[in-house]
């Protein structure tokens, strides 16, 4: 009665002190989620250690029905408890530290891939980009519906390729328009030589995909 009630007492000041302190922390330092710093941990351990063990004590001097004198209270039980108070403490900062550089990690991970996207487009749409453009001005005196037509093409490309950039995602049939606008300008170089089929199931049209998945491909 006396371990369990003097333990979560000081659990109960220690964890409630820790949580106020880092709310405290956020507002005015803009500090971590969870935790507020061994400055503010190392006074809460020590108080919240103290003010539970005589408050647990108290409570279980109440419930058993010992006198008030009872000789419960010891320099080495209390030492004890802040030291347990202590380990327990360095173990929560250890997991919450851990679990903030995993985070910083996969954050770190997913910008790479995000610049690595983009590097890929800046590589791929000038060059394309400049081809096109020749030959547009070489159907315009020869085959002006042609150009007209792969001047559209060029345009809905363009447009996708711009909105696409501002977005992590974008639904897979966006993705197939793209790459069918991409292609139709390719035709019109190509001529004959080039032929595809794009074949896009209903149930995939909405799966989300990063901007310029299929292009490379």
């Amino acid at each position: 009665v006396f371990s369990l009630l003097i333990g979560n007492c000081c659990w109960l000041l220690i964890d409630g002190g820790l949580r106020l302190a880092a709310v405290w922390v956020r507002r005015h330092h803009d500090g971590p989620s969870t935790w507020p710093g061994w400055a503010w941990a190392t006074p809460i351990v020590l108080v919240g250690t103290l003010v539970g063990y005589q408050v647990g004590h108290g409570l279980s001097r109440l419930v058993l029905g010992l006198p008030g004198q009872h000789a419960m209270v010891q320099p080495r039980v209390l030492l004890l408890s802040l030291v347990a108070a202590l380990v327990i403490c360095y173990i929560f900062y250890a997991r919450e530290r851990m679990h903030a550089q995993h985070l910083q990690a996969l954050a770190a991970e997913q910008q790479a891939s995000r610049m690595q996207l983009k590097l890929l487009q800046s590589q791929l749409e000038p060059h394309m980009l400049f081809n096109t453009l020749a030959n547009l001005r070489v159907l315009i005196s020869l085959d002006p519906a042609q150009a007209q037509a792969m001047l559209d093409h060029l345009i809905a490309f363009l447009r996708a390729t711009l909105s696409a950039s501002r977005a992590a995602q974008h639904p897979l049939a966006a993705e197939f328009e793209r790459v069918a606008d991409y292609l139709a300008l390719m035709r019109v170089r190509m001529g004959e030589r080039l032929a595809v089929e794009l074949d896009l199931p209903d149930a995939l049209r909405n799966l989300p995909v990063p901007p310029l998945l299929l292009q490379p491909l």
